[in-house]
């Protein structure tokens, strides 16, 4: 573990690895973005590497639908899938990726998705969730923190009527009943637990469906994505006429020879690990950029009205003139984001722009939070940016119920810090990048020491 922002950890992870033999090596990654990095670093060792892709990516079956319960209800009878057992296995020469596959694949009739589990890598690189089914040495996560975080599933609030309607046509009316229970409770309550509603009998009854419309262009993919949300302990949340399901973290389970990377690490988080695991932390504090809290503002929800909305507004403007032609990057929530929008000359772009200048505004735990370079001369955390309220409140008791100790920091405090340095990382992938950082918070104050291990915080000068 080293806790930096920047900075390649990777390359002395592969040749500790290589001179240790211990290749093949499965290396988990949370977006396959990373991927192409980590194998630009496996060829300066001489490595051979395959990035691994699921079947939304891997799955060249010509059908709208949704691939993942295709291929699990309809792979026996897939000609792709038959297939890859009379194909003769590609040989890596130094890189392979999926898409290679995808391509080769076309034009000889095998299945890219089964085929990445039969070609031979010194280093397999692929999602934390994907399948794993082929024998490694050693197994790295990295970015491990990433697990610390509940993973969050979107689904269109308007789609749910959908469901309703496949369910009225074709389940019993008992089932329709529990169904307009939870129609019921998701729109007055807002925020509500899966297992609240549904047993395993009802999720039973709509895989039942799946299977039956598997082939289906609207009702398979509305299902399919309906199905992976409603998983046992999901926290659901409507917010902005969408449902966001917060999937909580499991206990963490590994294997001999399991490493876990990241530079994001707070000392609370170790009595979340296996006893057996030991930690090294590489400390880079010369290398510490600057920041300050404002003490005089919050995005605390009960305080967050007219009066405190202005005092934001005021402390922008009020930057952006001082700072002139500097590059101002400002993350916060969707929920505080919204007021200030017009004072952003840019607000989550289909692309940074190489040459930007003025405020760019992104969302704390959007697309842009993590895995991209956006130089800046400031980054400013709008609000600390913690989880609804209500979500918290819900993870804390599943995080109880399932044993763990602290629920509350792991509901609330690990998310908050580890989103709040993800976002300042996007400005500071390189070291020699200085951005200087502002907190823009009074709650920060009380995790000075958590974040002194990654900032200098004091008075700076904009």
């Amino acid at each position: 573990m080293r806790p930096d922002f920047g900075g390649s950890h990777t390359i002395v992870s592969l040749k500790a690895l290589k001179d240790s033999g211990r290749l093949p090596v499965l290396w988990l990654v949370r977006s396959l973005k990373l991927a192409y990095h980590i194998a630009s670093e496996c060829f300066k060792l001489d490595l051979s590497v395959l990035i691994s892709a699921g079947r939304d990516r891997a799955c060249i079956v010509e059908k709208n639908v949704d691939r993942d319960f295709y291929c699990k209800y309809r792979r026996f009878q897939c000609p792709f899938f038959r297939n890859v057992f009379k194909t003769r296995i590609p040989k890596i020469n130094i890189f392979m990726d999926y898409n290679m596959l995808v391509e080769g694949a076309r034009s000889e009739g095998f299945c890219p998705y089964y085929m990445e589990d039969l070609v031979d890598a010194d280093i397999t690189v692929q999602n934390y969730f994907r399948a794993r089914r082929k024998y490694f040495k050693a197994i790295v996560i990295d970015e491990v923190h990433n697990i610390f975080m509940p993973r969050e599933i979107g689904f269109p609030f308007d789609d749910l009527n959908t469901i309703h309607t496949i369910i009225n046509l074709n389940l019993d009316k008992s089932v329709g009943r529990i169904f307009e229970r939870f129609l019921r409770a998701i729109r007055y309550s807002k925020t509500i637990v899966v297992e609240e509603y549904f047993d395993s009998i009802f999720l039973d009854e709509l895989k039942g469906l799946m299977y039956q419309y598997v082939e289906d262009k609207r009702v398979s993919r509305i299902l399919g994505r309906f199905l992976r949300l409603m998983q046992y302990n999901t926290v659901l949340n409507i917010e902005r006429e969408r449902i966001i399901g917060y999937k909580p973290l499991l206990p963490i389970q590994t294997f001999p020879q399991t490493i876990m990377l990241t530079g994001t690490w707070f000392n609370t988080m170790d009595k979340f690990l296996p006893s057996s695991f030991e930690k090294i932390s590489v400390d880079f504090s010369n290398d510490k950029p600057e920041a300050m809290i404002l003490e005089d503002l919050t995005t605390r929800y009960n305080d967050f009205d007219y009066k405190m909305i202005e005092e934001y507004r005021k402390f922008i403007v009020q930057m952006k003139l001082k700072a002139r032609d500097k590059r101002i990057l400002i993350f916060g929530s969707e929920r505080v984001l919204q007021y200030f929008i017009n004072l952003a000359d840019l607000y989550e772009p289909t692309q940074i722009p190489k040459n930007w200048r003025g405020i760019m505004m992104l969302k704390a735990r959007g697309r842009y939070a993590e895995g991209v370079d956006i130089p800046a001369d400031i980054v400013v955390i709008l609000g600390c940016p913690f989880l609804p309220p209500e979500v918290i409140s819900r993870l804390s008791k599943i995080y109880s119920r399932m044993g763990f100790e602290d629920s509350w920091s792991l509901a609330a405090t690990i998310p908050m810090l580890i989103t709040t340095l993800q976002c300042i990382g996007r400005a500071r992938r390189d070291p020699k990048q200085r951005p200087k950082i502002i907190l823009a918070d009074e709650r920060y104050g009380k995790y000075v020491d958590e974040l002194s291990n990654y900032l200098y915080i004091g008075e700076i000068d904009v």
